[in-house]
């Protein structure tokens, strides 16, 4: 992971919309994105749809179809482009178990960023063959014709008041969708306004959503027009963006469907039971009456048994979680996202966590991964496990970390990095390779008394969420210094004129 500053790119563009004295009422017009959106509804003849899926309903080649139909719809004036560059405002109002549900999302231009560079964070592998096919329809067509989704975090709102704030006293339209949700739209042309958006949105990491497909065809049309035009700052640079705050109610993420097949034959009240030890599961509420019941369900569990589904919802104090290999675990991606996109500046700043450099808190998180691996590691050898120095509170956990991290402290800033995810590796190498069995053993630790294997997995997603936090804690100190700077000098950019 490189350490040069590197930050969230965004900046307003000039839409094409649908002009609704040629095309009809928008609503209709809109799809889903191209991998789920069924053919257009019946006597709706501009659906985008219809240059949006990979089959347009025409014969020949697909690409060219929608590029050919693209540009019709530009000359009959079907789609108009925005005279202003803008960032647009989207609020959609949707149900949800019979409760409405809105969710606020800004459209933006995304500068494209190498999933290596961490500023923008995937969440799943892709295909090569819808991936090439998204390619060769943005190359045919030359537009994004859908947005990525993309998640960022506003834990204090500013984005938010940023939007609600530009908005106020704004009249606007709402347009419904053939599934009965409505949008509105509202361009944010304000300089102003575009500027405290693009310097709020520079420190923050994004998270891909929904997207991965297209978000990979834009990279390789990207490279593709980089080696025709080398050195140009082209359009291809970019990407159109849907941004949409995490702690937005209307940002739902639900369970997707697995299947499980190709291993021995489980009778289904053998697997009820062993999924009931990690697991409440209960009738589905297939009504949709009870709100909490649709708010902590993980998982439909469907069995061969002809008895139907049941919910799995987490039992207290989450005991599923140690089940979690530690690859997938969603605390230990959030301390590696936490850090994403921090600079070699933020790392050393002092007593930016408590007394702690930011490098000596990763050098904190090391040192105990290391150890982790240690411990767990004898819990595949015979016998008792043997120890030849202690970590306890009799002899000070706090004097123990001190020792680690001052062992670490003439260590460079990319070094300690680079110990914290050779750490993070081993660990996860070791915990996927315990079996259940070993890891329900009990073993005496190092620091002086006896735990299961589960339990000290649990322990470990508890030590990085306590971290992830502090440094969630600091990013927002880091947003409020930032903010700060900003208003000061446009104080003093005022007192100038």
């Amino acid at each position: 992971m490189g350490l040069a500053r590197r930050l969230v790119e965004i900046r307003p563009f000039r839409a094409v919309r649908f002009n609704p004295r040629q095309a009809g009422p928008i609503g209709p017009l809109l799809a889903p994105p191209y991998d789920v959106a069924t053919a257009q509804a019946n006597g709706v003849k501009f659906s985008v749809s219809g240059i949006e899926n990979a089959d347009v309903g025409s014969s020949g080649n697909q690409h060219a179809q929608a590029a050919n139909r693209y540009r019709q719809w530009l000359d009959r004036g079907v789609l108009l482009l925005d005279d202003e560059p803008a960032f647009y405002m989207h609020r959609h109002r949707f149900d949800r178990c019979g409760t409405p549900v809105v969710r606020t999302g800004i459209f933006a231009r995304v500068r494209l960023s190498d999933w290596n560079d961490r500023i923008v964070l995937p969440h799943e592998q892709t295909n090569p063959g819808p991936r090439e096919e998204r390619r060769q329809r943005l190359e045919a067509v030359g537009a994004n014709l859908s947005p990525l989704y993309f998640l960022y975090r506003d834990p204090q709102g500013s984005v938010r008041d940023v939007i609600d704030a530009a908005r106020r006293d704004v009249r606007t339209t709402e347009e419904r969708d053939l599934m009965g949700g409505s949008h509105e739209l509202f361009p944010l042309t304000s300089p102003a306004v575009q500027t405290q958006l693009a310097a709020l949105f520079a420190r923050r990491t994004l998270f891909v959503a929904d997207g991965h497909h297209r978000y990979e065809a834009a990279l390789a049309y990207r490279d593709q027009q980089r080696r025709r035009y080398p050195g140009v700052d082209g359009p291809w640079e970019y990407v159109l963006g849907l941004l949409a705050a995490v702690e937005d109610p209307g940002v739902i993420v639900r369970p997707t469907h697995r299947l499980l097949s190709g291993g021995p034959a489980i009778p289904a009240a053998v697997m009820l039971e062993f999924v009931g030890r990690w697991f409440a599961l209960v009738e589905p509420d297939v009504l949709g009456r009870n709100r909490a019941q649709h708010e902590m369900e993980l998982f439909k569990l469907v069995l061969d048994d002809g008895k139907g589904p049941k919910d799995a919802s987490p039992l207290p104090g989450s005991p599923h979680l140690a089940l979690v290999a530690e690859s997938r675990g969603g605390s230990r991606k959030a301390l590696a996202e936490t850090i994403a996109g921090l600079t070699e500046e933020d790392f050393s700043r002092s007593k930016a966590i408590d007394k702690w450099t930011l490098k000596d808190l990763l050098a904190h998180v090391a040192s105990w991964d290391e150890e982790m691996v240690r411990v767990l590691q004898t819990f595949t050898m015979p016998g008792e496990s043997q120890y030849t120095y202690t970590i306890s509170d009799r002899n000070g956990y706090a004097v123990w970390n001190e020792e680690q991290v001052h062992a670490r402290r003439d260590k460079s800033v990319s070094e300690v990095m680079s110990e914290f995810e050779i750490a993070r590796r081993d660990l996860i190498q070791v915990v996927e390779g315990l079996t259940d069995p070993v890891l329900n053993r009990s073993r005496m630790t190092p620091w002086g008394k006896a735990q299961t294997g589960f339990e000290l997995v649990v322990e470990q997603v508890n030590h990085d969420r306590e971290h992830a936090d502090q440094v969630r804690s600091y990013r927002k100190k880091i947003d409020r210094w930032a903010r700060a700077r900003q208003k000061l000098t446009e104080k003093r950019k005022t007192k100038k004129t």
